[in-house]
């Protein structure tokens, strides 16, 4: 049995959790639009056939890690939609049954593995990018 202190805990917790899911959604939905903008510009602007080797080498890099960037946070962005899915899917289905009087529930899982996994690439490769970016602005 839940104390009254104990639910304002989950409460507050449950503020703090979805205050941060909408932040870090919003982040996604900012970051995607610039990196696409940058490598627009990367594109448009770059003369390879005036470059140097390691000029190229940075650009292709630059370019490369920027495009594998876009794509992570794409399915960072999309991977968050399909597992809230799921979670909101056995949250419906345990309060079903337990309605039905039925006792046997699935456990409450979010797949966080992969989209953590790719969140990282994510964020290596957009560091990388800018570091190859600055890079190939030096040379």
């Amino acid at each position: 049995m839940l104390t009254e202190k104990d639910k304002a805990y989950i409460a507050e917790f449950q503020r703090v959790q979805k205050e941060r899911n909408e932040k870090y959604m919003a982040f996604l939905k900012n970051i995607i639009p610039i990196a696409v903008g940058f490598l627009g510009i990367m594109l448009s602007l770059a003369d390879t056939e005036k470059m140097n080797c390691m000029k190229h080498l940075f650009y292709s890099i630059t370019i490369t890690l920027t495009a594998l960037g876009i794509l992570a946070s794409l399915i960072v962005t999309f991977g968050e939609i399909i597992s809230l899915t799921g979670l909101r899917n056995n949250i419906r289905d345990n309060a079903l049954q337990s309605r039905d009087g039925i006792d046997t529930q699935k456990p409450i899982s979010n797949d966080e593995k992969i989209i953590s996994k790719v969140h990282y690439i994510w964020v290596f490769s957009f560091v990388c990018a800018l570091v190859s970016a600055t890079l190939y602005s030096w040379f």
